[in-house]
């Protein structure tokens, strides 16, 4: 079943993607864009990633962090930009969206 759901990644016993999740992605040299538009870009895609499922996690919101910091945005800009994203997505519904900034707010 392993194979038939990781063709590409099958090699033997082990998933090419095993191996890529264990990385620290602080140990990853850091490569941002330049101009400001294209870090806008960048962290909205990242705002969108990190809400699509409905969910925050831990991980996510460290990592969203971490990247905000590493583009020069200030933690209450970084904040509006998350709050003003959930609420103008209209296909959240309002437990999603609430249920979106409550677990931001926990793990920021």
């Amino acid at each position: 079943f392993y194979f038939l759901a990781n063709p590409i990644a099958y090699h033997g016993e082990k998933s090419v993607f095993d191996e890529v999740f264990k990385l620290d992605y602080t140990s990853i040299p850091d490569v941002f864009p330049i101009s400001q538009e294209d870090r806008s870009e960048m962290f909205g895609e990242l705002i969108t990633l990190m809400c699509i499922d409905g969910k925050c996690t831990r991980e996510e919101v460290a990592f969203f962090k971490y990247v905000s910091k590493k583009l020069g945005l200030s933690s209450d800009r970084v904040d509006a930009m998350f709050y003003n994203f959930v609420q103008s997505v209209d296909d959240f519904g309002e437990i999603t969206k609430h249920s979106l900034i409550s677990s931001y707010n926990r793990y920021r």
